[in-house]
């Protein structure tokens, strides 16, 4: 490195902790992470890293948990298998995807969540709940002192750019003193109505992800979180009719654009607490789609999630 962040003036307990969150691609992927944490440590930073915690007889899912929480800043290393293994929920990433994602809907506005871009292109390697967050591309080795030195501010919060002194308005007597900026992207459109529905304002998130959804309609998540709206915070059961076709037809769309499992469960409990509470017929019914979502891998973590984000408690015949 061309040189390193002064800390000497930060007392110990101060000390930022950053958890890795990546997946073990092949040995020349683990031995760079290994090097990254090697000289994140070097540099002041406690690394939670499962190459220097873990051996046998340690809980897994409790270090992975109280590493996300404790941690000031996680850094998540993209690769396309990551992202993979991310959106599918597979193994450790899955789990820590999970709980990620989920902090990421208690606080929005976080930038406790650091996407480091790997290996391929950031499109084919990014989770879709983090595409809207700024990453670092530590891609090419060339310009890895470079980019570990962004890193570094970033951990400790530095930055290079002060902010000018405000000056005094100067107003355009030609144009109008007050001028909205729209919002016509769908990321953009996207975190708006994610904001609303973590406030429970649903008829501003439904709004918002129509919004996102006809500027792309490529976001599996983005029709899965607009499914979720539409029940504003109400079990299935009190819903109306024509808002339960909206989300029969919204969760079809994501399931045609990735089959998750936590989809195909979504739409078992609309069967069954819609339809079969109100002895209406549907085809595959409930409890067929269940067992798609259980063979498709819904876990635990995905379905408490839902339970959160709707505020409904899943009934019993819904236990996977």
């Amino acid at each position: 490195m061309n040189r390193q962040i002064s800390i000497e003036n930060i007392p110990k307990s101060e000390t930022p902790k950053v958890f890795i969150s990546y997946s073990w691609d092949d040995e020349i992927h683990k031995s760079w992470v290994l090097t990254l944490a090697d000289k994140l440590t070097a540099n002041g930073v406690y690394v939670f890293f499962d190459r220097y915690d873990l051996r046998a007889g340690k809980d897994l899912t409790h270090f992975m948990d109280s590493s996300v929480r404790e941690a000031k800043k996680v850094l998540l290393i993209l690769t396309p298998n990551y992202k993979l293994k991310a959106e599918n929920r597979q193994g450790g990433v899955g789990a820590e995807y999970s709980m990620i994602t989920a902090e990421i809907f208690s606080n929005q506005h976080s930038d406790k969540f650091i996407p480091i871009v790997r290996l391929g292109k950031r499109n084919d390697c990014t989770p879709t709940f983090v595409k809207s967050k700024i990453d670092i591309d530590m891609s090419n080795d060339c310009k890895f002192d470079e980019n570990f030195e962004s890193l570094l501010q970033t951990i400790f919060e530095i930055n290079d750019t002060p902010r000018p002194p405000l000056g005094k308005p100067r107003f355009d007597n030609t144009s109008s003193s007050q001028k909205r900026l729209n919002p016509n992207n769908s990321i953009l459109s996207n975190s708006i109505a994610m904001h609303y529905l973590k406030q429970r304002l649903y008829d501003k998130a439904i709004s918002a992800f129509d919004k996102a959804i006809e500027d792309n309609s490529d976001s599996s998540e983005t029709f899965y979180y607009a499914a979720v709206s539409l029940l504003k915070g109400e079990k299935a059961f009190i819903c109306l009719q024509t808002d339960i076709d909206k989300i029969m037809k919204y969760l079809k769309a994501a399931i045609e654009i990735e089959p998750r499992g936590i989809y195909h469960y979504f739409l078992a409990y609309i069967k069954y607490d819609f339809f079969e509470r109100k002895c209406f017929n549907i085809t595959p019914d409930w409890q067929e789609t269940l067992q798609t979502a259980i063979q498709s891998g819904v876990s635990m973590a995905d379905i408490s999630q839902l339970s959160e984000i709707l505020q409904v408690k899943m009934p019993e015949c819904l236990s996977i």
